[in-house]
C-alpha cells in the first residue's frame, strides 16, 4: 500500500514539474521577444503625445473631453 502511494506521489510531482517547466518557458517568451521594451516605448510615446495634445488643445479650442478620449483610445489600443 505504501509503495503504491509513493509511486502516485512521484507521478504527481513529475506532473507538477512538467507544468511548472511549461509555465517557466511561457514566461521566458516575453523576455525573448522584448515585450517589456516595446510596452515601455509605447507607453512613453502615448504619454508624450498626450502631453503635446494637452498643451496644444487650448490653442485650437479642443475641449477637455477630447483629450481624455485620446488617452483612453491609446490605452485601449495598447498592442498587447
Amino acid at each position: 500500500l505504501l509503495t503504491t502511494q509513493a509511486l502516485q506521489i512521484r507521478q504527481c510531482i513529475r506532473g507538477i514539474g512538467a507544468i511548472l517547466g511549461k509555465f517557466a518557458a511561457w514566461l521566458n517568451q516575453p523576455k525573448r521577444r522584448n515585450v517589456l521594451r516595446a510596452a515601455a516605448l509605447y507607453l512613453g510615446a502615448l504619454w508624450a503625445s498626450a502631453q503635446g495634445v494637452a498643451q496644444l488643445a487650448p490653442v485650437f479650442g479642443i475641449p477637455d473631453w477630447a483629450i481624455r478620449w485620446f488617452v483612453v483610445a491609446g490605452v485601449v489600443g495598447f498592442p498587447f
